[in-house]
């Protein structure tokens, strides 16, 4: 979506969020029609949470961190318990940060839902999967995994 593209590139400082944006459309590397689709005030509100204070506060932060990692397929699927197959699972992190001595897992969504449970069912075996795909890649302990739900400012634990 235009607000995750645009969530690359968001200083955790005062900079006016409309000059980020025009910059990045008069770089190409938004287009006119995401730069107008992208709610400013509702990104705005989540640089001023508690969460975005402690990205901004972190010694280390990597956005949109593509992996590739192999995992047993019963990690995937319940039913294959006991097989010895591996599936290769790749994905993108849309945030991660270190703190507390351990790794702080951020994915986004733009989902028009304010239920905390429908995120957590609909969402935690890919958060946990992109948890354990993390932790053997930067062999850092993830110590939470985090939703960040634009469309009611919530932030929820998986």
């Amino acid at each position: 979506t235009a607000t995750h593209k645009f969530m690359q590139f968001i200083p955790f400082d005062q900079t006016p969020l409309p000059q980020v944006r025009d910059a990045l459309v008069r770089r190409g590397t938004l287009s006119i029609q995401e730069g107008e689709a992208i709610d400013l005030p509702q990104i705005e509100r989540f640089r001023q949470s508690a969460l975005a204070k402690r990205i901004a506060a972190s010694p280390y932060v990597e956005r949109e961190y593509r992996f590739l990692s192999q995992v047993p397929a019963e990690r995937y699927d319940p039913t294959l318990v006991g097989h010895r197959e591996t599936i290769m699972l790749q994905g993108v992190i849309d945030l991660f940060f270190e703190e507390d001595g351990g790794i702080t897992l951020v994915d986004y969504k733009t989902d028009r839902q304010d239920d905390e449970n429908y995120y957590r069912q609909k969402y935690a075996l890919q958060l946990q999967l992109y948890a354990d795909a993390l932790e053997k890649l930067i062999q850092k302990p993830v110590k939470h995994r985090v939703i960040y739900v634009f469309s009611c400012q919530k932030e929820i634990d998986v």
